[in-house]
């Protein structure tokens, strides 16, 4: 059924409590509603630690952020007010980008008579997870699909960094060795998506001496491993940006690089969608469904073919204890993609 004549009007709100990389695979379709119709509203439902870059795009009206996810809605305070919130807008239509039901109801709870979600529509996993969330929200699918979304780059919440890169020869490599909360693992090497961080360490030595300085990228929480890395670098040409910039300014960073190496990380879907060219290692996640696109820049995507891969969704991705499908990506097989990029720059 064609659904698209209504969601290009009146006021929409989309839905995807995810990660970044997930939210990120959700941000075209605003941008599609608001290309078919400027003067529609489109709200956005997210995780509360993905709100500031939602709040960059031109084709969200307004942003809600949910800190509590997994939070049982009669204990949580917080669903309750939102659902309050979302009452009093009187939207004509939502589109889940989830299949939990529990957020289904949430939604139902808010009065929208019209809820598009994977709840009821099937996924299809022949499909990226871009050209599914186009075609639940009525929007059609495209075999060209891109990854590209329009941030507010000159918004000074994006800028700060920069001090920390003067006197920086170019070109500069990004390295973000992480891709979420640690958990239990307090390494990369041990983690499911993970490179090991030897690995890392000849990779940038490698770039170093054919020029290149680095910038290794992440999270608080990645703050040891990359200085771990950075241990083993020439300090005048690395910097360690690790725990010390925001989302938004992560954003305004990324396009600064030359070339942005990463694992299967939500950095890595931001870098695509804006453009910086990539160097992504991939292991045992669904690459069909869920793997970065290129929008204007180059994208490399290195995957070792293994039996066991992909495992995600699968028992054998709770029982695996040695990820030999990152294992297996050679340290001289991901220079030669990085030099490859670097020089085509």
């Amino acid at each position: 059924m064609d659904t698209s004549r209504g969601a290009e009007s009146g006021r929409i709100l989309l839905a995807r409590i995810g990660a970044l990389g997930d939210t990120i695979m959700a941000l075209p379709v605003a941008q599609a509603l608001k290309s078919r119709n400027p003067s529609c509203r489109v709200d956005f439902l997210c995780s509360a630690s993905v709100a500031p870059l939602l709040e960059l795009s031109s084709h969200i009206d307004r942003v809600y952020p949910l800190k509590h996810r997994n939070v049982p809605y009669r204990l949580s305070r917080e669903k309750q007010k939102l659902v309050k919130q979302l009452k009093n807008q009187r939207y004509s239509r939502a589109v889940l980008m989830e299949n939990a039901q529990h957020f289904f109801t949430i939604l139902r709870k808010t009065g929208i008579q019209k809820t598009s979600s994977y709840v009821e529509h099937r996924f299809d996993p022949s499909l990226h997870s871009v050209e599914n969330n186009l075609r639940l929200a009525g929007l059609g699918g495209d075999s060209e699909v891109e990854l590209k979304i329009d941030l507010d780059l000159a918004s000074p919440s994006c800028h700060g960094f920069e001090a920390d890169l003067e006197g920086l020869a170019r070109p500069w490599v990004g390295i973000h060795p992480g891709y979420g909360p640690p958990g239990r693992k307090s390494d990369q090497t041990t983690r499911l998506k993970g490179w090991p961080r030897g690995s890392f360490s000849r990779l940038a030595q490698a770039l170093q001496e054919r020029g290149a300085s680095i910038i290794i990228t992440g999270s608080r929480q990645d703050s040891r491993d990359s200085q771990l890395i950075a241990d083993h670098l020439d300090p005048r040409r690395t910097r360690v940006l690790a725990g010390r910039t925001t989302l938004p300014q992560l954003a305004g960073l990324i396009t600064t690089l030359d070339l942005l190496v990463s694992v299967d990380s939500g950095p890595a879907h931001l870098g695509a969608a804006l453009g910086t060219p990539l160097v992504v290692l991939w292991g045992p996640a669904k690459w069909v469904q869920t793997r970065p696109l290129p929008s204007t820049a180059s994208l490399e995507l290195l995957r070792q073919d293994v039996p066991c891969s992909p495992c995600y969704d699968t028992p054998a991705m709770k029982s695996c204890r040695r990820n030999i499908c990152m294992e297996s990506i050679r340290v001289e097989r991901v220079f030669a993609a990085c030099c490859k990029s670097l020089d085509a720059g």
